[in-house]
């Protein structure tokens, strides 16, 4: 039988932990751990655990150069925009959780080299942009280029053009109109979409925060609101300008309250449209929701405000129960209908939600049992 360890009870995850043996066996029951689920106190050590990862980056080490805006430096395999970020993001993940530098040079240069779509305001360029802007942010946090934020900040500006302000709503001689700032959160300049809006409208939660799906339009979209949301908190964690905490706050409140099933507890990837607040049909995304769990780890860092760790740890154990994209032993089984080799969007899109939980982890405002579920749900997959 093979060597095993069982994770640490404490709050610090690299406190001793305790040799068991025979792993095919669950000894210990975790407090909240759903029973069914497949040895919930099973874990590689360490070091296999650092072997297995160092393998998976030097196969993925063999794929092109790709640039993160998706666009193949040479001929090869085209990694997409979120998978490229996806793979940076985890090469950051490695360097910070080992305290080493190995993957510094391949995520610096390949995010320097990588282009800014500012060509308009297309759905494909926001979603580039911010892919890439996510990803900067996460590498300037593990290697402080200065290049790295500052482009962020950049791609940042761009977005907050299709960004619904905080005054979207004027009334004015019986006409009301859907306004979304020009350059930023804190600039003065307005340009007008005009709509039909109900009188009653007035009075719901406010669209402020959102994020259009396309320039003049009406519709806003969960995906880019969840993903600027996160941009946003990552900024005001690194530069502590008060526009990205307001930004952050924003999109996170538009979330809850038009984006979020509050009965599942889980992120719909919907557009919804802002006349009559009618939701385009989405189904629960795993992955959106993963974003908006590390985005709420991010928030409730930068506020100090226990509500949005407290929203943060309701969805996180939501999420790692959820039927939607679960076996009933717990496995998550996104992507699970194909080929596990191949280069597909729900292949690259199933670790999004194990970040997020991470982040929920490494939280200083979540409690023993939330990371106690949280690192069992990890051994289980």
């Amino acid at each position: 039988a093979q060597s095993t360890t069982l994770p640490a009870t404490s709050e610090d995850s690299t406190t001793a932990v305790q040799e068991v043996h025979n792993s095919d066996v669950d000894i210990t029951p975790i407090a909240g751990v759903p029973p069914e689920w497949r040895k919930p106190s099973f874990i590689l050590p360490r070091n296999e655990l650092r072997e297995l990862v160092l393998k998976l980056i030097d196969y993925l080490n063999l794929f092109p150069v790709i640039e993160i805006s998706g666009v193949d430096a040479r001929d090869g395999p085209n990694i997409l925009s979120h998978q490229c970020e996806s793979f940076l993001t985890a090469l950051v993940l490695q360097d910070q959780i080992t305290g080493e530098d190995n993957n510094k040079q391949r995520v610096v240069e390949t995010l320097l080299k990588s282009r800014k779509n500012s060509r308009g305001h297309k759905p494909e360029y926001m979603q580039l942009n911010l892919f890439r802007g996510i990803a900067m942010t996460q590498g300037y946090r593990a290697y402080e280029h200065p290049r790295l934020v500052n482009e962020a900040m950049s791609l940042w500006n761009i977005l907050t053009v299709d960004n619904v302000s905080r005054n979207h709503f004027e009334v004015a001689t019986g006409s009301e109109n859907y306004w979304v700032t020009s350059g930023g959160i804190s600039s003065q300049e307005t340009r007008p979409v005009t709509t039909k809006l109900h009188m009653s409208r007035l009075n719901e939660p406010s669209l402020a925060g959102g994020i259009l799906l396309e320039p003049l339009s009406v519709q806003i979209s969960s995906k880019y609101t969840v993903y600027f949301m996160l941009l946003s908190a990552h900024l005001a964690d690194l530069t502590k300008h008060v526009e990205y905490k307001e930004a952050a706050i924003l999109s996170a409140k538009c979330i809850k309250s038009y984006m979020l099933d509050t009965t599942a507890m889980l992120v719909k990837d919907c557009d919804i449209n802002a006349v009559d607040l009618s939701e385009k049909t989405g189904n629960f995304s795993s992955w959106l929701t993963g974003v908006f769990i590390e985005g709420l780890s991010v928030l409730a860092l930068i506020t100090g405000d226990t509500s949005w760790s407290d929203l943060m740890a309701e969805i996180a154990i939501s999420a790692l129960r959820a039927p939607q994209w679960h076996a009933r032993n717990g496995i998550l089984t996104v992507g699970s209908d194909g080929d596990p080799t191949e280069n597909t969007d729900t292949n690259a899109l199933k670790g999004i939600l194990i970040r997020g939980l991470l982040a929920a982890y490494r939280s200083p405002f979540s409690k023993p049992p939330l990371r106690t579920l949280i690192r069992s749900y990890i051994n289980v997959q």
